[in-house]
């Protein structure tokens, strides 16, 4: 049988030139660099064969002279190579040894080509699997994916658009094309900021080391959108806090529940934050669902392109109040103190003295910007103050105070888990005798969710049922003027992602048109949205008012984008978020200054500081007619900037709940 000994061999045992051609082939495994050798190998053989028998049989080259071995060898190695050179030969003796080397080279060269173009191939595979070692420093490193890291990528390539070196390393079981694709349709242009991926599974320690950890600033760890994703989590953070890969960066890690987010923050000694997004965003909306012009705030707050929050120590404000170190900085907000113990305090006491240990923390529009001016005071004495901004404002707010602080009337359309901790917000702060309409698809909401409605304080509520079909039931009870305040909710339940953001934006449209004036087509009513995929975030700002709040998961990832940042912010953030503690909130511009008055906002600042709260933006109402009215929210403005009041126009104030 062949490729077996027959005589004289152990039973079984392969023929020689078997096991030749096993090796042979073993040999050719072992990549690129093997096979190069071989083809080195068979293109001396041919060199050296052909040289030697043109030598050894005298044939003259074309130049009527005989060769010798070496001059022989190098003749043939040229004709090898390139076959052109064959056209000056002379003599049949010498040319069929001439041919005879070049058909041989054409099978080596082209060997080799295939052999250089298979290896780039093989190469830029490997690349594109993303398995290859990152070797970047002072790099942003996020694990996991999920639908917020697109978000998070374009905040962090704005905040680093000064920075000439920035890099952001993703991994995530997802294949480097995947994520490419899905974070350049938001980042298209990511310069300067080096954008770097690699596949693989971002808890365990091997995969871990692929992306030098060890050597970033600063770690985000994002809750994948599959099974179990607190438990991913934790088993990343784990590897992370891993002596064997020594990370020293700031780690933040994405939680869905407060058990597994606690247990993390204990286990790792307080090292890694622990943020619980989804619920972070639902706070926020609780909020500015009830104050729609916060919701401006807070994008500003949490977005690169707006103002940000800073710490800034400056030895010079020591022994100043808040007060007076409030009016130290022209362009920028003093919102707080860091203590030197390291604890926050947001909105302390006006005379609160400023120590040399504490460190001042601001709203500005970037670092640069924040200079000390020296405390300049508003031109009008305190006395003055009180009798004028104070005291106009209090007449204002008398002669208003019928239709501000009556009975509101509140609409709710669409429900999810969202929607409870929204009516406990309203019931909360609602004057007494206030209502709450709720107009609900009972094919995706379970009746006995709304058990609660005829326990509330200062809301009689209305639950409305509907079975498929919102908007005919929306035409029956809106109109013009028969709202104060309207919130849509997105369904999470029994609907697709894409299915729940059309039929928000569907009703948004539809109750502009129904409270839109019948006479000039004006939408008079800025109305709150929630929407299920932020993608569809500008389509909502597009379909409905400028100004109307659209809340989404897009703030979570700005949130995430700012703590990999800056991770001392996050005690700021806590701070700014616990209605319990401080409240951000919008309230009228004729509580501190008189309609029709122009003031200057540190006017206004004396006026709020008046009574303990901190001014940092303003909002000129749209209606009034002038040009300069955009509805924007103006955050952070300049201490001399000159503002025409009216009514309807509001500032935005931070102070102590409790």
């Amino acid at each position: 049988m062949e490729g077996r000994m027959v005589e004289g061999g152990k039973p079984g045992a392969p023929r020689l030139r078997a096991r030749a051609r096993y090796w042979f082939d073993s040999t050719l495994l072992r990549g690129s660099g093997a096979a190069l050798i071989w083809l080195a190998i068979a293109t001396a053989v041919v060199v050296g064969v052909a040289g030697i028998i043109l030598a050894l049989a005298k044939f003259a080259a074309s130049g009527g002279e005989q060769v010798g071995i070496v001059e022989g060898i190098w003749l043939m190695l040229v004709r090898t190579l390139d076959p052109g050179t064959m056209g000056q030969d002379a003599g049949w003796g010498f040319r069929l040894i001439a041919l005879s080397a070049t058909v041989g080279g054409i099978f080596i060269v082209s060997s080799l080509i295939g052999l250089i173009s298979n290896g780039i191939d093989r190469r830029l595979t490997e690349l594109g699997k993303g398995r290859s070692q990152v070797v970047e420093t002072g790099h942003t490193l996020i694990l996991g994916w999920s639908h917020r890291v697109p978000t998070i990528v374009s905040e962090i390539v704005e905040a680093n658009l000064s920075e000439s070196h920035a890099c952001v390393v993703i991994m995530s079981p997802l294949d480097v094309a995947t994520m490419k694709d899905t974070v350049a349709a938001r980042v298209p242009r990511p310069k300067p900021t080096r954008l770097v991926y690699r596949t693989g599974e971002v808890s365990d320690l091997e995969d871990l080391r692929l992306v030098n950890p060890a050597g970033a600033k600063s770690i985000v760890v994002v809750l994948p959108e599959s099974e179990s994703p607190d438990a991913v989590v934790t088993k990343t953070v784990l590897a992370l806090v891993n002596d064997d890969l020594k990370v020293e960066a700031p780690i933040v890690a994405e939680f869905a529940g407060a058990g597994a987010a606690h247990s993390v923050e204990l286990a790792t000694g307080g090292r890694v934050i622990s943020v619980l997004t989804d619920r972070i965003v639902d706070a926020i909306a609780a909020q500015a669902f009830r104050q729609p012009g916060l919701s401006a705030t807070y994008q500003d707050l949490l977005d690169f392109a707006g103002d940000e929050i800073y710490f800034h120590a400056d030895s010079r404000l020591a022994g100043r109040t808040f007060r007076e170190a409030a009016f130290a900085f022209a362009e920028s907000s003093l919102i707080g103190v860091r203590h030197g113990s390291g604890e926050i305090e947001i909105s302390p006491d006006p005379s609160l003295v400023v120590t040399e240990d504490d460190t001042a923390i601001l709203i500005a529009e970037d670092d640069s910007t924040i200079v000390y001016t020296g405390v300049q005071l508003p031109p009008t004495k305190n006395s003055e103050m009180s009798s004028g901004v104070v005291g106009e404002g209090a007449a204002a707010l008398e002669q208003q105070e019928g239709a501000r602080f009556g009975p509101k009337r509140h609409l709710i359309v669409g429900w999810n888990n969202l929607g409870r901790r929204l009516v406990d917000e309203l019931d909360r702060s609602a004057p007494r005798g206030s209502s709450l309409t709720l107009v609900v698809d009972m094919n995706l909401v379970d009746r006995g969710e709304f058990d609660w409605a005829s326990s509330l304080a200062n809301l009689s509520a209305d639950v409305v049922e509907t079975e498929g079909d919102d908007q005919v039931m929306l035409e029956k009870l809106v109109g013009p003027d028969t709202h104060d305040h309207t919130v849509v909710l997105c369904y999470r339940d029994g609907v697709s992602t894409l299915e729940a953001d059309a039929r928000v934006l569907m009703t948004q449209f539809h109750l502009h048109q129904l409270m839109a004036d019948p006479d000039s087509g004006v939408l008079n009513e800025r109305i709150s949205v929630e929407l299920a995929d932020p993608k569809d975030f500008s389509l909502a700002q597009a379909v409905g008012r400028h100004d109307d709040f659209v809340i989404s998961a897009r703030l979570g990832s700005l949130l995430l984008a700012h703590l990999s940042e800056n991770s001392e912010l996050w005690t700021v953030f806590q701070s700014l978020l616990d209605p319990e503690g401080i409240s951000i909130c919008v309230e009228s511009a004729t509580d501190y200054v008189a309609a029709g008055s122009t003031r200057r906002f540190d006017e206004v600042m004396e006026a709020v500081f008046a009574k303990e709260k901190i001014a940092i933006g303003y909002r000129l109402d749209p209606s009034q007619g002038s040009r300069n009215r955009s509805g924007q929210v103006v955050l952070n403005p300049a201490k001399s900037e000159q503002i025409d009041f009216e009514d309807g126009d509001e500032v935005i104030v931070i102070f102590r709940t409790a």
